[in-house]
């Protein structure tokens, strides 16, 4: 488990944490990570979009929603993690696993402390 100290050493004011930062600055990878964290099976887009449906609407997406929501995994956020190691993603089943899930409990609480992500939402 990593704690405060175990953060990446900064890079530049502009990109504190470099890649980790990249590829964590989104809330889904980071939902995603969290949904995966522990667990020793896969998964599919289908029930980690319903988990992201959770708790970015409590439960009152629409379909519109729901579609972005399973565009964007399969599109950018997935492919994004499964290219830094983190989960394997098969693209012809939508099927999703565990692969090496960071702790990115550290993260949420740098967020907050620096005041919030700045740039863009990718």
């Amino acid at each position: 488990m990593m704690d405060n100290t175990d953060k990446p050493e900064r890079t530049d004011e502009a990109n504190p944490y470099g890649g980790a930062y990249d590829l964590l600055k989104h809330p889904h990878r980071r939902a995603v990570i969290a949904q995966l964290e522990g667990r020793e099976s896969s998964t599919t887009i289908s029930k980690l979009c319903d988990e992201l449906l959770v708790t970015e609407y409590n439960g009152e997406a629409t379909e519109r929603d729901r579609r972005r929501i399973e565009l964007e995994l399969y599109h950018i956020h997935l492919p994004m993690l499964a290219d830094h190691g983190v989960v394997e993603f098969d693209t012809e089943t939508d099927v999703v696993a565990p692969k090496s899930i960071p702790d990115v409990g550290w993260l949420d609480s740098s967020i907050a402390e620096s005041g919030g992500l700045s740039g863009g939402s990718d």
